[in-house]
């Protein structure tokens, strides 16, 4: 080991993968001098013996891990070449999702050889995470707003069209001998080359915003503010105050970072002769600023810096390491980061939760079996006038001083499953009235239920120009037509789901049409995108538990915008979504994967020294 004490240290990315998402293992004849610290990704709470018993073994970096996903699989592992065609931020999940992140660098002497610096050498380790904000002048302010949301939506655009042509891209792919398929086939090769054009459009589009927003920032209109985390003297208290790059004197908040040992036992540890560090990335604290405003939210920007101090040579090393006087030696940043928002629904897919709701046969057999008052274990304490009480034929609460209370108060007691009976029930109420008053149609694509939730009836029925009358025995022909709606709708979700995710575009395309299968020898054949959007639109309103009056409201419009002020996408996406099946699958189509906790989990495989990485 070469003598450190007087050269230059380097602080870099562990040896094992040059960047987060991966890439080529260190090799003798390409060192590691200019890589950043790399964040790695946990999905158990256990993560950091995990981390202790081998460094390499972390998660990859999936499409959802993005603040912009890279495609409609959520699940996509993102390789390094895929991110370096998007600007788009990391996207770290709260604990509450099962998501856990560490950032790990590794030491060197910045001489030829790169060699290895003594772990003793070093007598403090530890990163900053900070923020970057922009600074604009108010007269620029509404026009900064504009870009920046044209530039988001042109994104998402992009992020759809290009989507859609890797799926167009896939059927084409499949290819059939019969008439039906060849003509598939042919319509998605012609739509996938009108939407390669949309997609170099929105491109062009989308450099011209970001290149007026690099207008105004190489101007000085724009001004990128760096902030770090200064404490103040009350304990969980601080404020975002600006701060230098490098500072030699840290007067921002330090996070610990610890040694990565080898485990002796093991010659093939990844941190054998290596001098490694990592520190748990915090994402969220009880920290909030003097304006009460939390530390940490989904909206800003943040990095990560690490640091190591150097011993000092004029005092002798001392074992608890007090004696840190000697310069700091800072690395690179780590690519920017957003955390997520803990609603998020990728981060709340990770912890399914399952709620089961009462058996109510199997209470009442109890309650009829059992003394007066068993099962009332939630003890309801109302102060002096607190009670809200009102007429409820003897169920109020006791007046105040009767047996049992002190004077002013009542006490009650409940069973707690019914506080769960009528929220439930007061949900199911007032759902469909939610989504109405406030135009919240998306929100039916976030429920799912097994089997499917759709409720036929003689009037969607009719609505729907079912073929043939009722006759004479009207409950059995009911029963008939419902059957046939039933493998309708299926199979109309199908051609949808076939079909999409733009039917607009392909309605746009000559001689295009959806063929239905109604029943035996009977056929439904759209050919006007308008008369689709109104038939899924009646299916939607329902499959909505709602009265028939509150269901043409949903379906026409009434004081709010109803279903048909969504788009024909808009009532596809959410027609699929009603008709998924998760159970028994008869139409693979429509399969849905439900979330599971080990969804989307894929880990770098180990790389040795001298040999390239996954």
């Amino acid at each position: 080991m070469l003598n450190t004490s007087e050269h230059p240290w380097k602080l870099v990315g562990p040896w094992y993968r040059p960047s987060s998402l991966g890439g080529y293992a260190v090799t003798k004849t390409a060192l590691n001098r200019f890589s950043a610290p790399i964040i790695q990704k946990y999905a158990d709470a256990n993560f950091a013996n995990n981390l202790v018993n081998e460094p390499q073994h972390s998660l990859r970096f999936n499409s959802e891990d993005f603040v912009q996903p890279f495609s409609g699989d959520p699940n996509q592992v993102i390789t390094p070449i895929e991110r370096a065609q998007s600007h788009t931020p990391l996207k770290l999940y709260l604990d509450t999702h099962s998501r856990f992140y560490v950032v790990v660098c590794e030491l060197h002497c910045d001489v030829a050889g790169f060699p290895q610096v003594e772990r003793n050498k070093v007598c403090e380790a530890g990163f900053v995470v900070r923020r970057r904000v922009p600074v604009i002048t108010p007269e620029l302010k509404g026009k900064v707003e504009t870009l920046l949301q044209q530039r988001s939506q042109l994104q998402n655009d992009l992020n759809k069209v290009n989507m859609q042509v890797k799926t167009a891209q896939l059927q084409e792919s499949q290819r059939s001998s019969d008439i039906s398929g060849l003509l598939k086939t042919k319509s998605a090769r012609l739509f996938s080359g009108l939407q390669s054009g949309t997609a170099e459009k929105l491109t062009e589009k989308l450099q011209d915003t970001n290149g007026q927003l690099d207008q105004l920032s190489q101007s000085g209109d724009i001004k990128i503010e760096l902030q770090g985390w200064k404490s103040s003297d009350l304990k969980g208290v601080g404020n975002w105050l600006p701060i230098e790059e490098t500072p030699e004197q840290i007067t921002e908040q330090v996070i610990p970072m610890y040694p990565l040992i080898a485990d002796p036992t093991n010659p093939n540890h990844s941190a054998n002769g290596k001098t490694l560090w990592f520190g748990v990335i915090p994402t969220s604290l009880a920290d909030v600023d003097s304006n009460n405003n939390p530390r940490f939210d989904d909206a800003d920007l943040y990095e990560i810096r690490c640091f190591v101090r150097r011993h000092h040579s004029q005092f002798p090393i001392q074992k608890n390491h007090a004696d840190c006087c000697g310069d700091v030696i800072w690395s690179e940043a780590t690519e920017g980061y957003q955390i997520a928002a803990h609603f998020d629904l990728d981060g709340t897919s990770h912890r399914p939760v399952n709620i089961k709701l009462p058996d109510l046969p199997a209470i009442r057999n109890q309650v009829n079996n059992a003394p007066a008052g068993r099962g009332a274990s939630a003890r309801i304490i109302a102060p002096a006038e607190s009670s809200l009480n009102f007429a409820t034929d003897s169920m109020d609460m006791p007046q105040g001083g009767e047996p049992l209370t002190r004077a002013g108060q009542q006490i009650c007691f409940f069973s707690i499953f019914l506080f769960f009976i009528v929220a439930m029930f007061l949900f199911r109420l007032f759902l469909p009235i939610l989504l109405f008053i406030f135009n919240l149609w998306f929100l039916l694509k976030l429920k799912f239920c097994i089997p499917p939730s759709f409720q036929f009836d003689a009037g969607l029925v009719g609505s729907l120009n079912f073929d043939g009358s009722f006759g004479a025995d009207f409950n059995a022909s009911i029963d008939a037509h419902v059957e046939l709606m039933t493998e309708f709708t299926a199979d109309l979700a199908v051609q949808v789901a076939i079909e999409g995710p733009d039917l607009e575009a392909k309605f746009n395309q000559p001689n295009f049409s959806i063929t239905v299968n109604k029943g035996k020898d009977n056929e439904k054949t759209y050919v006007d995108e308008g008369v689709l959007a109104n038939d899924l639109g009646l299916m939607i309103a329902n499959g909505i538990n709602a009265s028939d009056d509150m269901r043409a409201d949903i379906k026409n419009g009434g004081d709010s915008p109803g279903l048909s002020s969504l788009s024909l996408n808009e009532l596809a996406g959410i027609f699929i979504a009603m008709q998924t099946e998760y159970q028994d699958v008869k139409h693979p189509e429509l399969a849905g994967i439900l979330p599971t906790p080990d969804s989307g989990l894929v880990y770098f495989e180990k790389v040795e020294l001298n040999k390239e990485a996954a």
